[in-house]
Order: C-alpha cells, then structure tokens, then sequence
C-alpha cells in the first residue's frame, strides 16, 4: 500500500497540533489570524524505498560536463550585511533547482553549499547581521512558474554552509523570503506561499524566537491565500510589512489575483496584523512585491499586479494586467500611485518576476525586476532603461551595495552579473555549473557529440571529450537555435541532422553540414482548428527510418521527409474538455497554458508501425498499425493506481520485445508527489506497477537500457535511480551527482556511456558497460572478468594548457582518461588485490598492473603506453606554443593483446585490443600567449 504524504507536518513536543487564536480589526473589516505554535519533532516514517546499492554503484562516478555557459535561474542573492568592505567579497546566489553557492573572491570561484540536502530548490536565502556565519536558506522557489519546484521547509547553518539543520515548516513548500532580526539572530521571520497547486494550512508568515526550534503562524488569511513577500524596519525591527498573495494555479492555466492579495502590516513583532488601504488599489490584485528606503523606513514602495486593468501587448491579442507602482511616506497610512496610468511597469510574466528595490541612498530611486530591466529616479513617474542589457533577460533579484549604490548584483534566468556603474555596464559570473535540461540526444560522432534543450537558452551541441588535454570547457559548446530550447534529436546514421522543438511548438531541422536551419512547423489543414502543443512539443525520430519523424499536438503527426511535410495518423488523442482549452488572452486571463495535448512519443524498435502517445492530460494509447487503429490503456492503468490526470512524463517502447512498453507519470502539478510507474509486456493487455521501492517523489522519465533488457533507469526529482530486475528492485545511483532533478536519460551506444540531463545542474556522465554486463549469475559469483571494450588511443592537443593562463574563473570538466577500462567485480573484498598482466603478439609483457580489492566492480586504467612514461605525461611545451603530440614510439602499436586476472583465487584470461588512434583537426596552430 502506498503512504499518503502528510499535509502538515508540524507538531508540537509531544506530537500534538497546538493552536491559539487572535481576533484584530483591518479597518473596515474582522480578520481572524491563527498563531500555530509547534516544535521540531522527528519527521513522519517513510515508506521502505530504494537506498544506495553501495558495493554495487559507487564505482560509477559522474562527469559534469555542462554546458554552463548560460546559467540558469536565480532565486535569491545575500551579502554579509556588514560595513567591512572586505565582506564585499562574499555573495551568497541561489537557484531554482541548481543549490546555493558561495564566493568569497567576488566571482571568481564559486564552492556549492547545498549538495548534500534533500531538496536542492530554494526561494530564499538571509545572513544574521551580527553573524555572517549564520545563515537561514528557505527552499521551493517563490515563482509560480509551470517550472517550479516544492520544497522541503527551512534550514539554517551556523558555520557559513559547511553544516546544515533542518528547522522545520516543512509542508510550506514555496518559501519566499526570511527575515532575520538584527538585533538578535534567532528572532526570525518566514513568508511561505505554501502549495502551489492546491490548498493547505502551513502558509503564512511564520515567527520564531528560540533559533527554530518553535514556530508560530503570526499571519494566515485561510488555506488558499500566501505569502509572498516580507520586509523589516532595520531601525525598529517589530515593524514588518508583508504582502500576501491570492492565486489559482491550475496545470492549464494561472488565474492571477483575488481580494485576498493585499499588504499588511504589524508594529509588535507580529503579534497583531491590519491590513493597509489609504490609496491601494483592491479587486482582483495578483502579486505584490515591497521595498523600503533604510535611512527613512517611513518610505515603502509596492509594486501591484493589478488585474483589474488589462492592457494588449503584442498583435496576437494578447494581453498583461497592469504592473504599478505605488509609495508611502508615513510608514503605510496613505499611499499614492507614481507611474502615469499608460505606463506598465510589468509588461511581461508578471505572476513571475515583481520584485522592486528601493536604492538606500536615494529614495527616488527604484528597480522592478521582470524584462525590460528599468529604473525610475523620480520615484516611478518616469522610466529609464533599460539597463544591464547585454545580460541575458528576465532578471528576477538585485542587491544594492549600501555603500556604493552604483555597485548592483542581480540575478537573472542567465544567472548572476555584477554592475559597478548602475546598470551600464555589466559581467557576468559565468563560472557556476548551473543550467536546466528538457531533453538530451546523443550522435555517433568520434567522439560522440551530446545535444541538449535548455529552458532560456536554446539547444546546444557538445563534446563528451575535448581536444584540449585538461578537458571540455564551456568554449566546447555552441548554440544551434533560438527560444527555450526543449526537444531535440540527432540523427543516428547521420549527425548532419537535428530536429528540435521549442516553447508551445516551434519545429525547426538544422542541417550542421551547411549550417542553416529550416523552419518545419506543423501547420493544421485549412478549415480545422490549430495543432495544439505543449510548452515541451516532443519530436523523435522512428528507429527505423531516420527519415521519419513523430511529433504531437493533440493528434499524433508523421513526416516522411525529414519534416518537409506533415500527416495527422491519430484523432485528437487527449481529453480534450472545451471548457478548460483556451487561449493565453481569453477572459483575460494571462497565464493559461496549452495542457490537453501529447508529450511523449515512442516507436517500437523491434515492430516498425507500433506507436505509444501519452498525453499531458493522462491519455496513454497505441496504435498496432501505424495509426490505423488506436487502444487506449488509461483506463487499465487508472485500475492499477495510476492518476487519471497525471502527465505522462515518458512513454518507452522496450528495445527487446514488440509488446513491452514502460509508462511513467507525474501527479506534481496536482500536489502529488507519488511515484507511477507501469509495465506491459503484452501489447498493453495487462500492466503492472514497477514503482514499489521509488521514493514519493515525481518520476521524470524512463529508460530501458538498449543492450541489457533487465537493466531500467528512472530519472525523478531527486536524481537517478536503477534496478537490475526489471523494475523489481531500485537502488539510487546519484554517487556524486547532488539530489536534483533528472528529466532525460540516454546511452550512447558505441561508448556505452549513460548520459543524463538533470534540470538545474546540468549533463552528468558515467560509463556503464560492466552494470550492463552484471548479471544475477555475474552477481552470484565470487568473482568475474568484464569484457574489455576495444579502446582507442587518443592524442589531445598541447595548446589546451592555455586554460590555465587566464585566470581561475574557467570550468573544466576533465576528459576521460585516455585508456583501456579493464573492470572485473568482487562479491567480497580481496585484501590482496588483483595482478593484471598485459602481453602483446609476441608474448611480451607490456604492462604490469596492480588493481583494488574492494567488493563490488572494480576498474584498472591502462594508459596504453610503453614504459617508463615520459616525465611530462603529457608531451607538451610548457606554455603550448606548438602542438606537439606524445611521440608515437611511446604509444603501443593498434593490435591485439592478451590479458590475465589473478584475483581472490581465480585466474582469468582475455584479448583485448587497441583498435587505434584518433586526434582532431582543429585548423592552423594557436598562436602563443606573449
């Protein structure tokens, strides 16, 4: 049986709810607000789920290899608020679903402090004025977005990250700021906007006065209305402002804004709360963001998505509600609008963005967040920007350095950039391994290439090695599209192709060759309504003709022509319920979303003509007959458990039997965090659930590894995990890949590497070519030889040391290790050790091993050289004027060479072979650096 999650998950010491209540009067209205006061108690049992199958999986390290050149998301931005200039030197940047990090040489390293925590999304991040060292993360982003990500409460470290306490609120989800008393540092303020997607009791502004150990909910409207932003008075901290937050948001649509949106304030440490009016707008008001000028707290700004007024802003009919500004001068008791009415200071995602900034040494000074980036010197009645525009858009955060206002930090959906004169110039801090993954693909180049569709940013091609010797560096990666980048696929037979897809259904094929891209968007006969498609349009291509290609709206369309043309092969395969399909600007209501559409496409690779859709809507169906007929199997799976609605994150034919297809879906956008994980073997006649040992947490994707049909990988929001029976049994295999989200899995078929797209940090890479080969009689032995792969030698260039002659603000994944991999597994440790001997043709000993004798797998690298090795391995000048190559007389010659085991009592023997050499072309030598 599955576990329920819990709703609310804080209890008083003895286990118990304890309540209080108090009554206060908001002018011309009673507003009753429940003071919950609860303490830390260990959390709730879980069920039994997968652990790390340690002797088994730790041996599988990852590269992270990126590409990092765009960052991602920020949520949060903190500096130690302290008149030490030296303390500039020290930022503190979160991230949506990437983690928090920390530099203390303004930008030029970055050391992640989150890593090893449950959840790595986070809304919030505040430093104790007295303490530096004392920091408080509250993590589930604050945005709204159809992106967003849950949370698990609120942590706090008292020696600046290296160690972290979980201190509760752990069912607030979305926390979206923390406020620390100055005067005391476990005096603490949280505004949590709590579930996303539904109603639930712990949300609010939340109160402790003992570090974290009790809470008190000092501010709560009613289960459905937020918190969603929270200031102090630095000179007399019981007085906060805070801005609650009513909104709907539903998988197709947000409906933004209510009466309950409104600004309140408190003048005891929130122990009473009245809501403020004197001039604020009232109806229906989406979010709210404050700001107040420090050396005169009297002086607070709102800026107010009013929904009341819409405005059109584009020729599509679409339309945003109006983003105002307004100010008070008497601390909240009248207020007065400041941007004239026809100028809308939030033209774009207002639900997403709303953030302002009042500059603390000029109170005539603000910043709103959002795109265009704009400041106002007069207070909001006039305009100016916008600024920092050479930095990626969509800027969400900004600190203004106290002391020098010109000095700005902001952070941005391309991640965080420093100003040192107010906007006009900037730079960006590129050196955070951050970025947000739809989908991977993978090439059969040499060496292989990896593709990925990056929310913000395009589609980019990579290498999984470099030609440079220290390894792949973001100057490896390039950009092949435009918008976010969402699907995309490479031809197997030839890499000169690759389709993608972006937001809300832009098709495009790229020729690499030629290097033009070609718009091949589906377009609905005349007289039929539009093709409808998902924010993520899945596009793939048929195993068994890579001119043909599968994408989906609401019916399933084929392209025999590399996209040239479309053919509908399927009726409207979703649910299809008129009254939830609209339009971004019907009823004017910004924020609905195409939902009842398909988003995932398989072909069987064994039958050509048996095709699996899933819809968002939770539709699972196939057609036996390339579309001639079509059987649905929600019904089936919906008797097995699964959610009738959930979006069906991945549908995956098996690569070994006609019939056999996995099926995975996502409760997340209705608060459901469960796993759903179904399998077929016979066509979809009967199912069963294989999610049994999953963790409570959404699953993402599934894969079936193409070479070993008991071996199946799931991606979920909080890594990967594996099982070796089928889908039995899963064991986590994260290793040194942090607890993020991974929402695309790919082997590659020559290198056997497993490759995986993690949705905030990422591409992470690791060979699985003996999990592949462990079998259970593999695993039931005490000892066993893999086969060794034929290796290939590979002669990087020299020139690659000049990574190191320009600075230290360079990422570097290092390439694999140019060797043969000889892997043999242990069911027991062999305190000896393995000998491995290598003989060429001839029978002489050309290498002279010693390997671990660790249980589990373990790997011996054979560098493929003559020994001694030359004293510099790697055979180049000292600042790489020249490329010079290792000398080919200190490479073995390609060939065939027999190899022998001696490990824990056993003898094993084997030819292995090096297939040859390979460098790269790389045009006319660099020239060196004076």
């Amino acid at each position: 049986m599955r576990r329920i999650r819990p709703r609310a998950t804080i209890f008083g010491g003895d286990g118990t709810m304890k309540w209080g209540m108090a009554s206060l009067l908001t002018g011309s209205a009673s507003l009753t607000v429940i003071a919950l006061t609860c303490a830390i108690a260990a959390p709730p049992p879980q069920k039994p789920v997968a652990q790390r199958d340690t002797p088994l999986l730790s041996s599988f390290q990852y590269r992270n290899i990126g590409p990092f050149r765009m960052s991602a998301r920020v949520s949060d931005i903190a500096v130690p608020d302290s008149p030490a200039k030296a303390h500039r030197n020290t930022i503190y940047v979160s991230f949506w679903t990437g983690g928090l990090w920390k530099t203390t040489d303004h930008g030029t390293t970055f050391t992640p402090l989150f890593d090893k925590q449950n959840k790595l999304t986070i809304g919030a991040i505040a430093l104790a004025h007295s303490n530096p060292r004392d920091i408080w993360v509250g993590t589930g982003d604050a945005f709204t977005s159809r992106s967003s990500f849950a949370g698990d409460g609120i942590y706090r470290s008292l020696d600046a990250g290296r160690t972290w306490q979980h201190m509760g609120l752990t069912d607030t989800q979305h926390i979206a700021r923390i406020r620390i008393d100055p005067r005391d540092p476990n005096n603490v303020y949280v505004a949590a906007m709590g579930h996303l997607y539904s109603d639930n009791a712990e949300r609010g502004v939340f109160h402790t006065t003992d570090g974290g150990r009790t809470w008190k909910k000092v501010l709560y409207i009613n289960d459905h209305i937020g918190v969603i932003d929270l200031i102090m008075d630095p000179k007399n901290p019981d007085v906060l402002y805070a801005a609650t937050y009513e909104k709907t948001r539903l998988p197709w649509q947000l409906v933004e804004g209510g009466p309950g949106s409104g600004i309140y304030k408190t003048s005891d440490g929130g122990k009473t709360w009245h809501r403020l009016a004197g001039g604020l707008p009232g109806g229906r008001i989406g979010r709210i963001g404050l700001s107040l000028y420090p050396k005169n707290p009297n002086i607070v700004y709102a800026v107010i998505d009013n929904a009341n007024t819409t405005k059109p802003i584009g020729p599509d009919d679409k339309v945003s509600t109006m983003g105002e500004i307004y100010r008070t001068d008497d601390g909240g008791a009248h207020w007065r609008k400041m941007n004239p009415p026809d100028v809308n200071v939030m033209p774009k995602g207002p639900y997403y963005f709303t953030q302002i900034r009042v500059d603390p040494n000029n109170p005539d000074h603000i910043i709103v967040t959002g795109e265009p980036f704009k400041q106002s010197f007069d207070g909001g009645k006039t305009w100016h920007g916008p600024i920092m525009e050479k930095m990626f858009g969509d800027f969400r955060t900004l600190w203004f350095d106290p002391e020098n206002s010109k000095h700005m930090l902001t952070g941005s959906d391309g991640g965080l950039a420093v100003s040192y004169d107010g906007g006009k110039t900037s730079k960006a801090y590129n050196t955070i391994p951050v970025n947000e993954i739809y989908t991977i693909s993978v090439d059969n180049d040499r060496p292989y290439n990896i593709y990925a569709g990056i929310q913000d940013h395009e589609h980019w091609r990579g290498p999984s090695q470099s030609p440079m010797r220290f390894g792949v560096s973001p100057r490896d990666w390039q950009a092949l599209s435009d918008g976010d980048g969402e699907w995309i696929t490479v031809d197997p037979t030839d890499s000169r192709w690759v389709y993608m897809t972006r937001e809300y259904g832009g098709h495009t094929r790229l020729d690499q060759k030629l290097g033009y891209e070609t718009n091949i968007q589906p377009r609905a006969p005349r007289g039929q309504p539009p093709y409808r498609f998902l924010w993520t349009p899945p596009m793939v291509l048929s195993p068994h003709d890579p001119k043909t290609l599968y994408t989906g709206g609401q019916m399933l369309l084929r392209s025999t022509d590399r996209g040239n043309s479309w053919q509908a092969i399927s009726p409207d395969l979703s649910t299809h319920p008129a009254d939830r399909i609209m339009r971004e600007s019907e009823a004017g209501l910004p924020g609905g979303i195409p939902w009842f559409a398909i988003s995932t496409i398989s072909e069987s690779p064994v039958k050509a003509g048996v095709i699996w859709a899933g819809t968002a809507d939770g539709n699972v169906q196939m057609t036996p007959d390339d579309g001639g007929h079509w059987i649905d199997m929600t019904a089936k799976l919906t008797a097995l458990g699964a959610r009738r609605d959930g979006y069906v994150t991945r549908v995956q034919a098996s690569h070994f039997v006609a019939g056999r297809a996995y099926v995975s879906k996502s409760g997340y956008k209705f608060d459901d965090f469960h796993p759903y994980l179904y399998r077929t073997d016979d066509y979809g006649k009967t199912w069963r659930s294989i999610a049994d040992t999953l963790p409570d947490a959404p699953i993402d994707v599934v894969y079936e590894d193409p070479f070993n049909p008991d071996l199946i990988f799931v991606g979920n929001d909080q890594g990967v995990f594996v099982s070796r029976t089928g889908g039995g049994h899963w064991a986590k295999m994260n290793n040194n890949m942090p607890n993020i989200p991974v929402f695309d899995i790919k082997v590659q078929h020559r290198s056997h590497d497993l490759v995986l797209g993690s949705y905030g940090r990422g591409i992470w890479i690791t060979n699985i070519d003996a999990l592949e080969q462990l079998t259970p009689e593999v695993a039931a032995s005490n000892a066993h030889l893999f086969d060794t792969r034929p290796a290939t030698q590979r002669i990087h260039w020299c020139f690659g040391a000049n990574d190191y002659l320009f600075g230290d603000n360079h990422l570097v994944t290092p390439n694999p290790p140019s060797a043969m991999m000889i892997r043999y597994y242990l069911k027991v440790p062999a305190p000896s050790g393995a000998a491995l001997i290598i003989k060429d043709a001839n029978g002489k000993t050309v290498a002279n091993l010693k390997g671990p004798g660790k249980a589990g797998i373990n790997t011996v690298a054979w560098d493929m050289r003559k020994a001694p090795p030359t004293p510099d391995e790697s055979n180049c000048t000292a600042y790489g004027d020249k490329p010079v190559p290792p000398i080919v007389d200190q490479i073995e010659p390609p060939g065939r060479y027999a190899l022998t085991v001696d490990v824990a009592g056993r003898h094993f023997a084997q030819t292995v072979e090096i297939a040859g050499r390979q460098g790269w072309a790389l045009g006319p030598s660099p020239q060196p650096i004076p």
